[in-house]
């Protein structure tokens, strides 16, 4: 039996459905802390690791991440911020001052550090805390350019077929 819904609706529900599907297979192109999205914002989430004197996140220490200019990431530090500042530097060891970080430096849970990298921004940056003088704790952050990102718009990934 046919739901009773108006060509419309069923319209807008397929919508709904594909937009869906869209979804769950862009989350299934998650690798790692690799970041895949059509949505230009992201919040990347850590915890300070006083034992190990580490940014965790993912339920890693320091991991590497892939982020693509175009886009912006919020950073936050959600809990165990005590003697720990988060910092993004091209250089590890000196704050980073390009235009392209707001607020570098958070030292409260309730601040982020936002990240807007462009075509301009360094391929390679470091985030870590600069109160830990042991500088060999750092996570490596890879900036890659928004074009070789492996999502395709189905009409791309339909006319490569033929």
């Amino acid at each position: 039996m046919p739901l009773p819904f108006s060509p419309y609706a069923r319209q807008t529900l397929a919508r709904i459905a594909i937009n869906t599907l869209s979804f769950c297979l862009v989350c299934c192109a998650l690798q790692g802390a690799t970041l895949h999205s059509s949505s230009s914002n992201r919040t990347l989430v850590f915890d300070w690791n006083e034992t190990l004197s580490a940014f965790i996140h993912s339920d890693s220490p320091y991991p590497n991440l892939e982020l693509y200019e175009n886009h912006r990431y919020k950073f936050v530090v959600s809990s165990g911020i005590g003697n720990a500042d988060l910092y993004l530097s091209d250089i590890v060891g000196q704050p980073y001052v390009g235009k392209d970080v707001f607020n570098n430096g958070v030292n409260d849970s309730e601040e982020y550090l936002l990240l807007s990298p462009t075509k301009d921004t360094n391929r390679t940056l470091f985030y870590y805390n600069p109160n830990d003088l042991n500088f060999s704790n750092y996570g490596i952050i890879r900036i890659s350019n928004y074009e070789k990102s492996t999502i395709k718009r189905p009409d791309e990934e339909t006319s490569s077929l033929f």
